[in-house]
């Protein structure tokens, strides 16, 4: 069995971007994790297309029997006859657990109704490394169903957040800080190039104890379609993209990090079948002032294609604008 790689994701189409999911509390620590994270540069000449690979429907009661055979359930829920259709997918309800999975048996989710209840001083906050040990037995041992490698293909580290709970007495004199738990990222590299996008991720939610709360995973298969896509130079991927902007009035808008590679949509865009294809995904930061003075930050995200020549894809909108509006573009 495939050994998960233990290092924060370098997200690139050849360069070197890093990232860190950690909380921070500060501006200086969010402004010093966005200046690490600054990509470097874009340079590989051309990528390999890939496709999803369509799964039969009704899948989702199978990839159900498959978790519970493996031991990724909770033991004491009972999940038989508790299904119901929803807008996403199947869902399994078994007292305050809930599971989701979507049509094709591709992406779920776990969770309980109580969330985080517990935590513990914060002292006794696990370490990223321990808590990603922890998180990649599970997806080995109990995942290794719907979390599957084809050949060329790894499982990464992306990362860890963090839960803290603050808590103060009634005369306000004891204000503490505790940790409550933690969620490790995993992503996916297809010959060296990242999955970018909400697709191909699985999410492990721990406690304070080490334990398993909860996971999320949407991990389609991809095939490779044979079609090499000439990616463009970064000038030209950014004469695509959002761009900063800084005013007088204190307003701004820049770009906080980017991350390249192949993009997918995620299951609830995701088609069947569906090109898989060269993008970079930029996180913007904005600040707007307004009348009185008072300002507010927000974020926001963009993907850009970054393919000289791209794939028609119905559900990437901005992909089909750029055909609609002179980009050389091909069908599926």
């Amino acid at each position: 069995m495939r050994t998960l790689l233990r290092a924060i994701v370098v997200f690139a189409i050849s360069c070197v971007l890093s990232k860190s999911f950690a909380l921070a509390k500060s501006s200086s620590q969010r402004d010093a994790l966005l200046e690490r994270s600054a990509a470097s540069g874009v340079g590989i000449a051309e990528v390999t297309v890939l496709r999803t690979k369509r799964s039969s429907t009704g899948a989702a009661n199978a990839t159900l029997q498959s978790l519970g055979a493996a031991g990724a359930l909770p033991a004491s829920a009972y999940w038989a006859n508790a299904q119901r259709q929803t807008g996403h997918g199947v869902a399994f309800d078994s007292g305050r657990w809930h599971l989701l999975l979507s049509d094709d048996g591709r992406a779920g989710k776990l969770n309980h109704d109580e969330g985080v209840s517990d935590c513990a001083e914060l002292g006794e906050k696990r370490s990223d490394v321990e808590m990603a040990s922890i998180g990649e037995a599970f997806v080995l041992e109990k995942l290794q169903s719907v979390v599957q490698l084809a050949v060329g293909e790894q499982i990464v580290f992306n990362g860890a957040k963090h839960q803290y709970r603050r808590s103060a007495s009634l005369d306000g004199r004891v204000n503490r800080l505790e940790y409550c738990g933690s969620t490790v990222e995993f992503g996916r590299r297809v010959a060296g190039l990242a999955i970018v996008g909400p697709g191909s991720k699985v999410r492990i939610d721990l406690d304070f104890r080490g334990s398993v709360t909860g996971f999320v995973f949407d991990w389609p298969q991809y095939v490779e379609t044979g079609v090499k896509q000439a990616v463009l130079n970064l000038g030209d991927i950014n004469a695509r993209a959002p761009q900063s902007e800084i005013s007088a009035s204190g307003n701004w808008s820049v770009v906080a990090r980017m991350e390249c590679g192949l993009f997918d949509p995620g299951y609830k865009r995701r088609i069947a079948g569906g090109p898989i294809q060269s993008a970079c995904v930029y996180h913007m930061r904005h600040r707007k002032v307004d009348s009185t003075g008072q300002n507010t930050e927000s974020a926001s995200i963009h993907v850009v294609p970054a393919g000289v020549t791209l794939i028609k894809d119905p559900s990437w909108r901005y992909l089909q604008a750029l055909c609609t509006h002179g980009a050389v573009c091909l069908d599926q």
